[in-house]
């Protein structure tokens, strides 16, 4: 409020001052003024919107993180304090932060740890704001591990020249070259 006083026969402009909402919640305030000499009073209900939150994450996937491992990083924005929440069946991802204060851009690594298995895993992080409680998720995927073939390079057998009368038979070894070859 500019002034809280005026002469009685003089028309006064009153300027007031809105501080920043940065509550998630709509606020109001009520001025009264009274006329001196009847004491009447008219009120004067001024009303603010709530702040909006601002809270982005880019991007809001991670794909195909290569089964030996990585450390991708991401971009989160909020005007208000956030965390983190890992799911804990998914111990392979770990993050370098697990909450934030309110300000600028953050960047947030992951380190995805390496995938043994022949199958491809995925994992859904929580990011949460305080106060508006707005979420945002982001979806981290990992290939699997690939299956290595091992080719064969030599077959063996135990004799190689064999003389048989008719109704006879005879048992050969094979040895495969490398015993773990993929394709025997």
């Amino acid at each position: 409020l500019s002034s809280s006083s005026a002469a009685s026969d003089v028309y006064k402009r009153q300027t007031f001052t809105v501080s920043t909402n940065d509550n998630f919640s709509p606020r109001s305030a009520t001025v009264t003024f009274t006329q001196a000499e009847s004491n009447k009073t008219v009120q004067l209900e001024i009303k603010q919107a709530a702040a909006t939150p601002i809270f982005t994450l880019d991007p809001t996937t991670v794909a195909e993180i290569p089964a030996a491992g990585g450390e991708p990083v991401v971009k989160l924005t909020s005007n208000k304090p956030w965390t983190l929440t890992i799911p804990s069946e998914t111990p392979w991802v770990t993050s370098s932060v697990k909450e934030g204060a309110a300000g600028a851009e953050l960047p947030v690594t992951f380190t995805v740890s390496k995938n043994d298995s022949f199958t491809p895993r995925s994992a859904t992080v929580t990011f949460t704001q305080a106060e508006s409680n707005k979420t945002l998720t982001l979806e981290i995927r990992q290939a699997a591990q690939e299956v290595q073939t091992m080719p064969l390079t030599d077959i063996k057998l135990s004799d190689t020249q064999l003389t048989l009368k008719v109704g006879q038979s005879a048992k050969l070894n094979v040895t495969f070259v490398p015993e773990n070859a993929t394709n025997k």
